[in-house]
């Protein structure tokens, strides 16, 4: 379920269970974003869930012995091809307006924490 993807994305011990579950909790807020963006041609809010779930990964990366590089490709977003593979038919430039929507939300809303992460 969501909720257990949430969890794990912040709380499994394996990383690679973190890993895919923020893939595929990220790919699902995309696929929510985009149906309400072509459904209504505004952008939907992205999920406070997502955020705080996406927050608490990246508060992982502080603690002692955290494994870097695997933080960072746990936090990367799946690309427009990804997301376009998950649609029945996708519109390019839709797919292009979520993905930068989410990434422009996430670098607002976690400013303070993704500087923090970067300079430590």
């Amino acid at each position: 379920s969501e909720t257990q993807l949430l969890a794990q994305m912040v709380k499994d011990t394996d990383g690679f269970n973190r890993w895919d579950a923020a893939q595929r909790i990220a790919l699902a807020e995309m696929k929510r974003l985009y149906d309400g963006y072509t459904a209504t041609g505004a952008m939907p809010s992205v999920s406070r869930s997502y955020l705080d779930s996406f927050s608490g990964t990246l508060a992982a990366s502080a603690k002692p012995g955290a494994d870097l590089a695997l933080i960072v490709e746990t936090l990367a977003l799946p690309k427009n091809i990804e997301l376009e593979a998950a649609l029945e038919k996708a519109s390019p430039s839709a797919v292009a307006a979520v993905r930068k929507h989410l990434r422009e939300v996430i670098d607002t809303e976690l400013v303070t924490q993704l500087k923090a992460a970067y300079t430590t």
